[in-house]
C-alpha cells in the first residue's frame, strides 16, 4: 500500500509535510499513518474502512483543487468507467460522518456540479 501511495503523491506534483519514517502526514489538526492506516483528529482516533481512507487521502493530497467524481472513481476505485452507481457518494457520507464525530465538522465541501475538495476544519477552502 505504500508504493501505490508513494506512486499517487508523485503523480499529484505534491508531497505534503511527512515524516517518511513512519508514513506520516496531517492537513489542519487531521493527521494520518499510511503505515499503520491509523487516522486521528485532534488526537482523537477516527476508525476508518480502507475506502474511506483512500478517499481522504486522495483529498488531501489534491488540495485545494476539486477533485471530480470520475477522478474518484479512477484513483481510488480503480474504476475507468462510471458503473452507474453511488459508491463515491456513499463512502463520502460515511467519511463526514465519522470525521463530524471527532469533531472535523464541514472538512470536505461538495462542489455543485464539479465534485469535492478539502476544506480546513472551520469551513474555509484550504491552502497548499
Amino acid at each position: 500500500m505504500g508504493t501505490v501511495r508513494l506512486a499517487l503523491w508523485s503523480a499529484c506534483g505534491q508531497f505534503p509535510a511527512m515524516d517518511v519514517a513512519r508514513f506520516e502526514f496531517g492537513f489542519d489538526r487531521l493527521r494520518i499513518n499510511l503505515l499503520h492506516r491509523r487516522v486521528c483528529y485532534d488526537g482523537k482516533p477516527v476508525l476508518l474502512c480502507p475506502r474511506e481512507l483512500d478517499l481522504l487521502v486522495h483529498l488531501i493530497l489534491r488540495r485545494p483543487v476539486i477533485v471530480s467524481r470520475a477522478e474518484l472513481l479512477r484513483h481510488v476505485c480503480k474504476l475507468s468507467i462510471d458503473p452507474g452507481t453511488n459508491v463515491i457518494e456513499v463512502h463520502l457520507s460515511r467519511l463526514r460522518s465519522k470525521l463530524r464525530e471527532a469533531g472535523a465538522a464541514s472538512l470536505i465541501e461538495t462542489v455543485r456540479g464539479q465534485g469535492y475538495r478539502l476544506a480546513t476544519a472551520h469551513g474555509a477552502s484550504a491552502e497548499v
